[in-house]
């Protein structure tokens, strides 16, 4: 996205429309402790949970819209960026609030699971993490559209690390979760996810191919 957007020269023209800000969490570069923890505290407040994710804040500092990656150059996203502009009404910044906020107890609920699920993954076993999972989520109350998305993350999680590279298995899971809800935008959701694995297991599979494995 730095390469092909924002360090072209064309997107120099988003200045015009916006205050730009960068805010960095690097894997191996190091900051200092109070960078470190303010980035952090920004990730938890925005509930981050994935880069690059790029938000859209009014005046006030209220999002009004959340977006990442987009193929086509800095021209292409200079568009995207108009027409989530105009998304800028108090409905969607409601509509946005609630998402994120489900996305920050998402993200919370996720980082007092893991300690749970490590000595099954340390052992690949899957069935034993999948039956940590479901204990953990039953002790939480966890119900509804929430419960099948947690479901969803965390399931294909623990079949990445369980079967690493095994992306029918991945589906497998995704398939299995379809069915638990009837919710429209939650199979929407999955839908997204399904296409995005069987890409990479596409661009996989003609990898190997090509390389005569």
């Amino acid at each position: 996205l730095k390469k092909e957007v924002f360090a072209q020269p064309e997107f120099a023209e988003a200045s015009k429309k916006f205050v730009l800000v960068e805010i960095e969490f690097p894997r191996a570069s190091k900051q200092s402790p109070e960078v470190k923890a303010k980035n952090a505290a920004l990730s938890k407040q925005y509930a981050i949970s994935g880069f690059p994710t790029i938000l859209l804040l009014d005046a006030q500092g209220e999002v009004y819209a959340q977006t990442g990656y987009q193929e086509g150059g800095a021209k292409k996203y200079l568009e995207h960026l108009g027409t989530l502009a105009k998304q800028n009404t108090p409905e969607v910044k409601k509509t946005l609030a609630a998402k994120m906020k489900a996305e920050a107890l998402e993200h919370e609920i996720e980082e007092q699971l893991g300690p749970v699920l490590d000595p099954t993954l340390s052992k690949k076993d899957l069935a034993g993490a999948e039956a940590a999972m479901n204990k953990f989520f039953k002790e939480k109350g966890l119900s509804g559209d929430f419960l099948v998305r947690m479901t969803l993350n965390v399931r294909v999680g623990i079949t990445a690390e369980c079967k690493p590279g095994d992306h029918d298995a991945v589906l497998k899971v995704v398939d299995e979760v379809a069915t638990l809800t009837t919710s429209k935008e939650v199979l929407a959701e999955i839908a997204d996810l399904r296409e995005r694995v069987v890409k990479v297991r596409d661009q996989d599979a003609e990898r190997r191919k090509s390389q005569g494995k």
